[in-house]
């Protein structure tokens, strides 16, 4: 996938979830039914893949882990496709259990 289909499948990722926060019917239907909303909403999923639609809150967060990639790769080529900036994003620093063994509370 070039840069590009990334940058269009991560926007049209972040108008579902935008879509979701604001409508709660839009996200009932996305919970129970997430290919045809995702098809509604113009998002397509390649056949023959699963989706499964889940929520963090303030007292429950889900790790998703990716598919491992193939081939070798460096600790530092891993940290990169790991995704550091994602968790950035939504735990607000680096990937850590913090004291006590909990994750940080995410920035939203």
């Amino acid at each position: 996938m070039s840069q590009t289909d990334q940058d269009k499948a991560t926007a049209a990722r972040a108008k579902v979830i935008a879509r979701a926060w604001r409508d709660p019917a839009f996200k009932a239907k996305l919970i129970a039914d997430p290919h045809a909303t995702l098809k509604e909403a113009g998002v397509a999923v390649p056949e023959g893949v699963t989706v499964k639609v889940v929520e963090n809150t303030d007292t429950h967060h889900h790790l998703v882990l990716p598919p491992k990639p193939s081939g070798e790769l460096s600790d530092a080529e891993l940290d990169k496709v790991a995704g550091g900036n994602l968790w950035h994003t939504v735990f607000g620093g680096t990937p850590h259990i913090g004291e006590g063994g909990s994750f940080p509370k995410p920035n939203i």
